[in-house]
């Protein structure tokens, strides 16, 4: 009986440290989780900025043509 009682005490020792193994790597996976999801979204909006500064140094006659600068207000009154 004495040595059921300290197998029974091994397993149950071993149970206890394996549910903590897995409750203290649950946590790290979903912050691996969450950080792959960041590096991600981090490399979208880099190839965002990157699209949008190409487009910005495209030549002028790509880009739609600004309108005339208005007369200063001087030259406006005096006419």
């Amino acid at each position: 009986m004495g040595g059921f009682i300290a197998v029974a005490a091994i397993v149950t020792g071993h149970h206890r440290k394996m549910a903590e193994l897995v409750r203290k790597q649950q946590p790290e996976s979903e912050v691996l989780n969450e950080l792959r999801a960041l590096r991600g979204e981090i490399a979208d909006l880099r190839d965002r900025v990157n699209q949008q500064t190409l487009a910005l140094e495209e030549p002028t006659a790509a880009r739609p043509r600004q309108p005339d600068r208005p007369p200063d207000i001087p030259q406006r009154l005096s006419d």
